[in-house]
């Protein structure tokens, strides 16, 4: 049951709330700013278009949100908000929560596997 719940549950239920709510949310509260504030910047120069394509706020936010809730894990908090921002990155440019949950699970299920066997 333990495995079960490392390797399937964790990661289809983290994903879809770090991923799919929370990031969702960073973005949308992203691109609201990035209207209203953004568009002067934008046109004065200060931030070139390309870079409001990528939402570093969200893709930041939610990758330390991420880690720091994993804080128990003593430093392992650090790679793990990484981890979470690259997951991040990979949701924005897929469009889809699959492939952040296949990496999830593929990492829990090598790190469950060396638990039992080391």
């Amino acid at each position: 049951m333990a495995v079960f719940s490392a390797v399937i549950v964790a990661p289809v239920s983290e994903e879809f709330m770090f991923r799919g709510v929370l990031f969702g949310f960073f973005q949308r509260m992203e691109r609201y700013a990035t209207t209203f504030i953004g568009t002067p910047l934008v046109s004065n120069g200060i931030f070139s278009r390309s870079t409001r394509n990528l939402p570093y706020f969200a893709i930041l936010a939610s990758g330390l949100i991420f880690g720091l809730l994993h804080w128990g894990h003593g430093a392992a908090w650090i790679p793990l908000s990484l981890l979470g921002m690259a997951l991040a990155y990979l949701t924005h440019r897929t469009g889809n929560l699959l492939p952040a949950i296949a990496v999830h699970m593929t990492l829990n299920g090598f790190s469950t596997v060396i638990q039992f066997t080391v």
